[in-house]
């Protein structure tokens, strides 16, 4: 599971360094950030999930 997340956060950073082929508009980099922001917060919770759950099997 953690090499996924590795390879999803790997994807995200590749995507971000691509240029904005729609323009350099505000809008469209703006959408595009906050789009990587919540994909990264994702990733962030199922990492804490998959630290917490052997401790809850106890």
């Amino acid at each position: 599971m953690f090499r996924l997340e590795l390879f999803r956060a790997g994807e995200i950073e590749r995507r971000l360094a691509v240029p904005d082929l729609a323009g350099a508009e505000y809008g469209s980099s703006c959408i595009r950030r906050s789009l990587v922001l919540r994909n990264l917060l994702i990733l962030l919770a199922l990492s804490a999930v998959e630290i917490v759950r052997p401790a809850l099997r106890v």
